[in-house]
């Protein structure tokens, strides 16, 4: 525990239009696994995608208009 901390927050633009949003990761954790997938090691993305994308019951509305 004493080796894990947030690390400073940055700003990305990486979404459509070039919209910003902000990313924050953390120092002192080797890797991410979800469903038994490796997703993050060392900070970088391994390409893993595996789980499905969870919505709120808003998402549904905002695709029909």
């Amino acid at each position: 525990p004493e080796k894990v901390a947030p690390a400073m927050p940055r700003l990305v633009h990486d979404l459509p239009a070039g919209a910003p949003r902000i990313v924050q990761g953390a120092t002192g954790i080797a890797a991410t696994i979800v469903g038994g997938r490796v997703t993050l090691r060392d900070g970088a993305s391994t390409g893993a995608r595996p789980g499905r994308l969870l919505r709120g019951p808003l998402a549904d509305r905002q695709e029909e208009q």
